[in-house]
């Protein structure tokens, strides 16, 4: 077992990625956390949401942003 652990959040499905929207396997923060995990021999762990969020990627940008206005009143 490493001594190293990665964690990280990524988003799955509609994403953007390359300066378009792309459905995506693989978030982009999970490929960079793998690249991580192979240079480092550290271990992965992928933390996820409890709230479901909109598989529409700008849906789900506008949702956040509400979040984030919210929080800071």
């Amino acid at each position: 077992m490493s001594k190293t652990l990665i964690v990280y959040y990524s988003r799955k499905g509609k994403n953007y990625w390359n300066g378009s929207i792309k459905n995506l396997e693989k978030g982009n923060t999970e490929i960079v956390a793998e690249m991580i995990a192979d240079m480092t021999g550290g271990d992965l762990f992928e933390v996820g949401t409890v709230k479901t969020y909109p598989a529409d990627y700008y849906a789900c940008i506008d949702e956040a942003k509400e979040e984030l206005r919210r929080c800071r009143m």
